[in-house]
């Protein structure tokens, strides 16, 4: 209920307001974390980070899109620095790294009204703070879509952030979220739920006349400035907001039954990391199991059966 007051709010105040709103809740969420610690949080060292991804199956040369939530891991030693430095260190200067690095606060069309410019090597991702450490790596690429923005270290770099800006939707043919299929790429979430995982997304790109109509009609024209300083017009379609409500994230429910199915066909591999989850994907099993899903009914917006 809270959460669907605080969507209301960001889709009607206007943007000076809903970001305000955002900075109130960025401090609180820091303010809860400052109290599970004093009472007894647990304190996650770097070996204990290594030993999760060895674990769940992350190694050299892997390509891995991280979905992040530090304050729900506890303690974590070093903070984001440190954890960057071990997922490189996990991957080895062979392997790719890429965060979501979305500058959005709120949906896309209120954030494309209230922000028309995107500058790629300005504008902080609000993804949390492990992605704004990865988007400020000296090698660091992001691609240039103004509200689906991914960054990425490491070989493959530039071919997964490169043209992402020539996508009719943020999850098009030359976004990173596909390209991370074409790489046989995983989804490694630390903290956050699977519900928050972008390539959820996927299926409607893939599946011919998708059962649910995600964007709106118009699509929006936004500015974007590379890390060189140019500036591009990049037309993008845009989530519709009522239909977006519905989602995953929204719905114990539905997040449940996913989270069951997806356990139960070993697409999802799970380990407890301080207080909370480290979960792995590969990319393409996950994609396929979605398409399957969609088949009987079962997609991100609904769930068999109604509700």
């Amino acid at each position: 209920m809270r959460r669907d007051l605080v969507t209301l709010a960001r889709r009607y105040l206007p943007a000076g307001a809903a970001r305000r709103l955002y900075e109130w809740r960025r401090s609180l969420r820091r303010w809860r974390f400052r109290l599970r610690q004093l009472v007894g949080g647990r304190r996650v060292a770097a070996d204990d980070c290594r030993l999760v991804l060895a674990r769940l199956g992350v190694g050299r040369g892997d390509v891995v899109m991280v979905h992040s939530a530090l304050s729900r891991l506890g303690e974590v030693e070093g903070g984001a620095e440190k954890l960057l430095d071990v997922l490189l260190e996990a991957v080895g200067s062979e392997g790719t790294l890429l965060m979501p690095a979305f500058p959005t606060i709120g949906g896309m069309a209120a954030h494309l009204a209230a922000h028309p410019c995107f500058d790629a090597a300005r504008d902080p991702s609000r993804m949390g703070q492990l992605t704004e450490r990865l988007r400020l790596h000296p090698r660091a690429r992001r691609s240039l879509h103004p509200t689906h923005s991914v960054v990425a270290v490491g070989p493959r770099a530039e071919y997964l952030t490169d043209g992402h800006e020539r996508c009719v939707s943020p999850f098009g043919p030359e976004s990173p979220f596909q390209k991370l299929l074409n790489l046989d790429g995983k989804i490694l979430c630390l903290g956050v739920e699977i519900a928050y995982i972008s390539s959820l997304h996927l299926p409607e790109e893939m599946i011919r006349n998708f059962s649910v109509k995600v964007y709106l009609d118009r699509p929006a024209q936004a500015r974007v400035v590379d890390r060189h300083g140019r500036e591009h017009t990049v037309t993008t379609l845009v989530h519709d907001p009522a239909v977006a409500a519905t989602r995953i994230e929204k719905n114990p429910r539905l997040l449940a039954e996913l989270r069951r199915i997806l356990r139960e066909r070993g697409i999802l591999r799970e380990e407890r990391l301080g207080t909370g989850l480290a979960s792995l994907l590969g990319a393409r099993a996950l994609e396929e199991g979605l398409e399957e899903l969609a088949a009987t009914g079962l997609t991100i917006y609904s769930v068999r059966g109604g509700a």
